[in-house]
């Protein structure tokens, strides 16, 4: 590991130039920034399959039939995740009084938090420049930023366990700065992993204790281990989290067993959802390619923040713990047999607090620094090729149109005027037209790309193109799917059951003749061009396309 002996050098430039003091400026220019693109026509964007329709499902149900201690989803308990997320987005619901933006709100007001702490803990580590740049940093990594906007519970948990390990980490600053032992450390500690807990489960305590168990092993002193088990703290944390699963528990007696043995114990060691054919490493290629575009700086501070050396490895406690704080989590979600992309999110904070300090400290500095000139080189290339994502997006969507001259004319300007602030040595007006790039990228891409995207994944569309055909038979029409997620057609359509087609022989064709010929409207949704071509084929004139995009169609029998 690099010796942070260079960090009060940095702050000394930093005082130099007087910016110290522009902590309120740092924070309403995050605030802004984070604000703007986490919640950038979040309220516009269809609900998508099959997550965001769920938890949209869920709340709605939790508001129209009061299921606020069990959360409910097609009439039935739903076990997988905790209430309080639901809590939380019902009550947006209700004073928003729309559905597709609660959750997403929660997210992004998480995400703000998370952002705010990144950047106390860069400033505390290195200097108020580092936390200005890893608060950006963070709002502009890509998989960060994609979460902070998705109707999910992964951003709570995830900016919880991030504040825990935040308090702990700044008592333990001060203890090495010799101030008075701070119990409020381990207060703030568990009082985060208790909500982590209640967004997600037990590993938002797990995962953060192993980082601390870790960090106090390796400090030289290994019965400061012990201090892990502080009583305060544990009661605290039992305090907040446990009443509603002992609630729960009382409520639905094999709660107990459907949480914490099937959805998590067997989700760990089992492969009953999904993705269990994936490679332990394959964390490594997602957390490339969602750390973009800050992917570059990585080798940076692999070379210089980790440590090269066993013995050298308490030189920055602070560092440290940081890589502790990414590979705990990296390294125990890979050996989990269920993989999903979303679990790595709690690797970006940290990383943006390193990065952060890795660019500060080159900004600050007038010496050469060779490693950081390949990496901005890297960076030119890297803004001048941003506008392929979007682009190769639209033309796979089929939404490719003259707007994209936008982002392409932007990254061109930009990489310009980056490589001439780069000829004349002027470091930080290169950091700045590097993030106004990425910005000018990620406003594009929300408000252009996005709504084509979304669309692709959701059935609002479709459902919106044959409301008028199903309204009339919703009472006592049966709906059924093939070959697509439902969980948008029954949020848009506002219906509880959907019946899957089934096969016989590997053909679709004995059910949809019993289907078709039902005396009831039946309305069914395809979501593959083979079954539809099948239908075409075998019933020609027997049926009714109400809706088409692309290969998805919903169809129904002769309405009477």
């Amino acid at each position: 590991m690099a010796s942070m002996g260079n960090i009060p050098e940095m702050k000394i430039a930093f005082s130099k130039d007087n910016l110290q003091n522009k902590t309120i400026i740092h924070l309403v220019l995050l605030i802004t920034l984070g604000g703007t693109l986490f919640f950038y026509k979040v309220s516009t964007l269809p609900l998508t399959d099959p997550d965001e329709a769920r938890c949209g499902l869920i709340v709605r149900d939790m508001i129209r039939n009061h299921h606020w201690l069990i959360p409910h989803l097609e009439s039935k308990p739903y076990f997988d995740k905790p209430a309080p997320f639901f809590w939380l987005a019902a009550v947006v619901q209700e004073i928003s009084g729309e559905e597709e933006s609660p959750g997403r709100i929660i997210a992004g007001l998480f995400a703000l938090a998370a952002v705010l702490i990144t950047y106390a803990a860069a400033r505390s580590i290195f200097n108020p420049l580092a936390g200005l740049l890893a608060g950006v940093i963070l709002i502009t990594t890509g998989e960060f930023l994609y979460i902070a906007r998705w109707y999910r519970m992964d951003m709570p948990f995830a900016a919880s366990m991030w504040a825990g390990l935040w308090l702990f980490l700044r008592a333990e600053i001060k203890r090495q700065n010799g101030h008075e032992y701070n119990r409020g450390g381990w207060l703030g500690f568990y009082l985060f992993c208790a909500m982590a807990t209640l967004f997600k489960g037990p590993a938002g305590l797990l995962l953060p204790a192993l980082t601390v168990a870790l960090y106090l092993l390796l400090s030289g002193k290994p019965r400061r281990f012990f201090e892990l088990f502080n009583l305060k703290g544990i009661i605290l944390y039992l305090l907040i989290s446990a009443p509603w699963y002992v609630a729960i528990s009382l409520k639905e007696p094999h709660y107990a067993y459907e949480f914490f043995v099937r959805q998590n114990i067997a989700r760990y060691t089992t492969s009953t959802f999904g993705h269990s054919r994936w490679p332990a490493v394959i964390y490594i290629p997602i957390l490339l390619a969602g750390l973009m575009p800050w992917t570059i700086y990585l080798p940076g501070i692999c070379i210089r923040y980790f440590p090269r050396r066993w013995s050298k490895r308490n030189n920055s406690p602070s560092i440290l713990f940081l890589w502790l704080a990414v590979l705990v989590p990296l390294i125990f979600f890979s050996l989990s047999r269920t993989k999903l992309m979303n679990y790595i999110l709690p690797l970006f904070p940290p990383l943006a607090v390193m990065i952060g300090g890795l660019i500060a400290g080159w900004v600050l500095s007038n010496k050469p620094d060779s490693l950081m000139m390949h990496g901005a080189r890297a960076a030119f290339i890297l803004v001048l090729l941003l506008p392929m994502a979007p682009t190769a997006i639209e033309i796979w969507l089929g939404n490719l149109d003259y707007w994209i001259f936008i982002p392409v004319v932007a990254s061109a300007i930009c990489a310009g005027l980056m490589w001439k602030s780069l000829s004349q040595h002027n470091r930080g007006r290169f950091v700045g037209w590097e993030i106004a790039a990425v910005i000018i990228i990620y406003l594009f891409a929300i408000g252009h790309t996005a709504p084509a995207g979304f669309d692709r994944m959701s059935w609002q569309s479709l459902v919106k193109q044959a409301e008028s055909a199903i309204r009339p038979h919703r009472s006592d029409a049966r709906f059924y799917y093939r070959s697509c997620k439902i969980e948008s057609i029954m949020f848009y359509l506002d219906i509880d059951k959907i019946e899957k087609i089934a096969k016989v022989n590997g053909s679709v064709i004995p059910a949809m003749d019993d289907i078709l010929k039902s005396p009831k409207p039946c309305f069914c949704f395809i979501g593959k061009q083979k079954y539809f071509d099948e239908i075409k084929r075998t019933f020609p004139g027997k049926f009714i396309i109400l809706a088409q995009h692309d290969c998805r169609y919903i169809i129904a029998n002769q309405l009477r």
